[in-house]
């Protein structure tokens, strides 16, 4: 696989650097570094080019999170739907109680990707919230198709144990509030905070350990009144000693995929590597009730059809991608009709998995 990650992970820096910059024959992690570098981009005409319409809410590429609008590559496509890796998200969904006779595919639209050039910072922490918000647990899977030096440069941490702790805090922040229907809610500093996070849980599991297991606090300590209010009405229960949420740095390289629950938070650290880091988000659900006949499915099918993925209409309020102009007007003047019926013909034969059949 090793050669099919090299030609996909070129592929994708060629075509992101073609859609913004047009042909060059300069060095391609020169180049990608003048998307999350403003000091670097001093010296072109067009300080904005990396924006969409010169605007900086809507970056090609995500200074912090390296998300790109580029859903259309057709070796990013092939290599998602690699027996293996869908075997792996299909085993996880299984192993947690999912019914077996569930339709599992791509409902959110086609894989994407992250893109961590050399000098991006660190991201905020997210969740993959697969749009819509649900209780129910939704997989995410998460490939690294780049060769990389340094171990923690550009790779994924994970906040340990907030699993663990979910419900509770889901229901202290409310974090449907916070989601606005994207695919992906970031846990942004104006409204969460970890260290405050972690002084909810001590204190829940204070009050949990006194009241059921009839455990006294060894220090005098005074409980919020929106703790003990919560604790009186769900009393979800925690375990004994109470443990801190801390980042922990998941081992991130060439061909390792790691599968993340809606439930599980985490970020992509600074990238200090002279190659960009390059992952392929690949984000598989149970069918939705009601998709047959919905207009999302009516929506997806079209969006294979014309390359127009995203909502369009109202870029800042996607559905579960932001739009992609840029990518389709580039296509659409670069791209040979041949590799259009390719890919057409490729969505028909995995039609079901796509959600489009």
């Amino acid at each position: 696989m090793s050669l099919t990650y090299e030609k996909t992970s070129l592929s994708v820096r060629r075509e992101i650097i073609s859609m913004v910059f047009g042909d060059t024959n300069e060095d391609q992690e020169e180049i990608l570094k003048l998307f999350t570098n403003s000091k670097l981009r001093s010296r072109l005409p067009n300080k904005k080019v990396v924006w969409k319409r010169g605007v900086a809410r809507y970056p090609e590429i995500n200074h912090f999170t390296g998300a790109v609008t580029l859903y259309n590559n057709f070796l990013v496509w092939k290599l998602a739907l690699n027996t293996k890796i869908i075997s792996a998200l299909t085993t996880k969904y299984s192993k947690n109680g999912v019914d077996n006779t569930l339709e599992l595919g791509m409902y959110q639209g086609p894989p994407t990707l992250l893109v961590k050039p050399s000098g991006s910072g660190v991201s905020s922490p997210f969740m993959y919230m697969f749009g819509k918000y649900s209780d129910q647990i939704k997989y995410t899977g998460l490939l690294c198709i780049s060769q990389n030096v340094k171990v923690n440069s550009g790779g994924v941490e994970l906040l340990q144990c907030f699993e663990e702790y979910y419900n509770i805090l889901n229901l202290f922040y409310d974090f449907e509030s916070h989601s606005k229907g994207k695919d992906i809610l970031y846990l942004e500093n104006k409204w969460f905070n970890l260290d405050e996070a972690n002084r909810i849980i001590e204190d829940y599991t204070s009050l949990y350990n006194y009241y059921i297991r009839g455990i006294s606090c060894t220090l005098e300590r005074t409980i919020p009144v929106e703790i003990a209010l919560l604790y009186e009405k769900h009393k979800f229960e925690v375990k004994e000693i109470y443990t801190p949420m801390t980042w922990e740095t998941v081992s991130s390289h060439e061909g390792s995929l790691h599968i993340f629950s809606s439930r599980q938070v985490l970020r992509t650290s600074s990238s200090r590597d002279n190659s960009a880091r390059i992952y392929i988000q690949i984000s598989i659900e149970p069918k939705p009730i009601g998709w047959d006949s919905s207009q999302d499915k009516l929506d997806m099918i079209e969006s294979y059809k014309t390359g127009k993925f995203g909502n369009w209409s109202k870029p800042g309020l996607r559905r579960y991608l932001r739009e992609n102009s840029t990518e389709y007007n580039w296509r659409l003047s670069t791209e040979p009709k041949e590799e259009k019926e390719k890919k057409l013909q490729f969505v028909k034969q995995h039609a079901s998995f796509l959600g489009v059949t």
